[in-house]
């Protein structure tokens, strides 16, 4: 990492500042006890290195969670005011007011905005300049309300980054952690009110002002704000992608449960095995199911009949190659994101492993049934939406480029 150290610091100091500010406010602050560390030096922070939130901070760049997935709650707006964002007024000298400057003004004004609303909140600035402000809030919130707020003072000062509040699976720099080009996040305040504002964290009456103070950047939000009509996929602790779901996860209806319990499907709505069990990985894939719960019940037995439709006795582990690359099928087509290959989990084959003594894909692909299938149809996908009638679904799945591999 290279030398870079937080203005107004002592160098020598940083470390300490850092891991005094870490153990103060960090553990508070998190929505869930993980942090993400980053292996490329602060450019990504996937989520299969996410692990359990340390006693001090790491030595590489790290983020924590904004909201807690499970419940789809949230306890703090995180406000990230990034320079590169910061607009100075027209007619003012820009050599005298920097884009780091009027970051710190706004982060000022919000910390005055709070005061006047009467709460507190928690601060701390990058080795760029960049600031962060942590509202803590004694309650769960929903993470919508709290994304909407977020938006709405992003309205009012320019410089703030509403993205990590943007998503249940947000994620942001907390204040000790290792910055990306060096140096650390420290507190820009006094270590003891950064751990009055955790110990004594701000109330409903806060929240209340909050949405009355913005009423009007609240509705002009939401005038422009369409985030709810699309369906993010987020990755889980090992890296699987899922759409979270309000609440928890919901069970199958009545016909999909049949299906994964028992294996028999209805020939009407789904021509075949594929169709069947892609059904159901779509159902549960919308429903705020992990591939991770998906295994388990088929492990358990719950699900034999799911397990029986990727059963063949020439490939004993079939449905360990082919459930994560459904399961990922499934996934894109919900959120909308049908290039799953750009996902760096994207990395399993859905061809079967080679065997000796058995044929090879091309010589099986141009069987005479194969020929038969492939001339009675074109080469691609059907262009519906997940979520849409079950037989858009089984269209897609018929279609050669795709079953011709199952």
């Amino acid at each position: 990492m290279p030398t870079c150290d937080t203005p107004c610091i002592t160098p020598g100091l940083s470390r300490g500042a850092a891991e005094a500010a870490w153990r103060a406010v960090t553990a508070s602050i998190a929505g869930t006890p993980h942090v993400r560390v980053s292996r490329d030096g602060g450019r990504t922070f996937p989520a299969r290195h996410a692990r359990p939130l340390p006693a001090d901070p790491p030595g590489q760049p790290c983020t924590v969670p904004v909201y807690d997935p499970g419940p789809a709650t949230g306890r703090m707006l995180a406000l990230d005011l990034d320079p590169a964002r910061a607009r100075v007024d027209q007619g003012v000298d820009t050599t005298l007011v920097s884009a780091q400057a009027e970051v710190e003004r706004q982060a000022a004004e919000v910390g005055q905005l709070l005061e006047r609303l009467g709460g507190r909140c928690i601060t701390d600035v990058s080795p760029p300049g960049g600031r962060h402000v942590f509202v803590v809030f004694a309650s769960p919130l929903p993470w919508r309300e709290l994304r909407d707020v977020a938006l709405a003072l992003a309205l009012r000062y320019p410089s703030i980054d509403p993205a990590p509040m943007s998503s249940l699976g947000g994620q942001i720099s907390p204040p000790g952690s290792r910055h990306k080009s060096g140096g650390w996040r420290l507190l820009s305040m006094p270590l003891e009110d950064a751990r009055a504002a955790v110990e004594h964290p701000n109330g409903p009456e806060v929240w209340n002002n909050l949405l009355t103070e913005l009423a009007a950047e609240l509705r002009e939000a939401e005038s422009v704000n369409h985030v709810d009509n699309l369906v993010n996929a987020e990755f889980d602790d090992t890296g699987v992608p899922w759409v979270p779901r309000l609440g928890s996860r919901a069970p199958l209806g009545a016909e999909l449960e049949q299906i994964a319990r028992t294996g028999r499907w209805n020939g009407s709505r789904y021509p075949g095995r594929s169709e069947a069990r892609m059904a159901v990985l779509v159902g549960a894939a919308g429903r705020g199911w992990r591939l991770a719960e998906v295994r388990a019940a088929v492990d358990s037995g719950a699900w034999k009949g799911l397990a029986g439709l990727y059963r063949r006795t020439s490939e004993p582990r079939r449905l360990d190659r082919l459930l994560p690359l459904e399961w990922r099928k499934c996934v894109g087509r919900i959120s909308r994101e049908e290039n799953v290959r750009r996902w760096h989990t994207s990395d399993l084959s859905s061809r079967p492993p080679p065997q000796a003594n058995r044929p090879s894909q091309r010589s099986t692909d141009i069987s005479a049934s194969g020929l038969r299938r492939s001339s009675a149809r074109p080469r691609t996908r059907s262009g519906s939406r997940a979520g849409e009638a079950a037989l858009s679904l089984s269209a897609w799945c018929c279609s050669p480029s795709v079953r011709r591999r199952w």
